[in-house]
């Protein structure tokens, strides 16, 4: 299994990623099938760990998210669930906690662009790695096959 790859930064502490507000949104509701009108909406950290749960379930349980929430600090109780299970990834990501529960636009746009990059990053790699298993898989039975007949 591979690890998780963190995507990079500008040094100015801009995302690589340009992604918009509406494409963000279109890809979250597509992969969550869910109807978000706006970034902020994604203030929970919910759909983050279920992203981040459907990427590779092993990195984060869900039993432990607060799905029905709307108080702030069950909020902050997700994105920290989610920061622990990112580093356990080996992905280092200062998640802005506070403002992103605080629904901030500025900082909600940058950290949902990184995490739509990071897990669009991951999938490739992933897909990768389960076709070159299954190509690794066809080789052993043809092997096997010509071996024992």
């Amino acid at each position: 299994m591979i690890r998780l790859q963190n995507v990079c930064q500008w040094g100015n502490g801009k995302n690589s990623c340009t992604s918009s507000r509406r494409e963000i949104l279109a890809w979250v509701n597509d992969n969550l099938n869910t109807s978000f009108m706006r970034l902020e909406d994604l203030c929970s950290g919910v759909q983050y760990c279920q992203m981040l749960h459907k990427l590779r379930p092993s990195a984060i349980n869900l039993k432990k998210v607060i799905v029905n929430t709307r108080a702030q600090h069950e909020f902050v109780r997700n994105m920290k669930l989610l920061q622990r299970s990112l580093l356990k990834q080996g992905i280092e990501k200062q998640i802005p906690i506070l403002r992103l529960v605080a629904r901030g636009y500025r900082e909600t746009l940058e950290f949902s662009q990184w995490f739509k990059a990071f897990y669009d990053r991951n999938y490739i790699l992933l897909q990768d790695e389960i076709a070159q298993d299954k190509k690794n898989r066809t080789a052993i039975k043809i092997m096997r096959h010509s071996i024992y007949g």
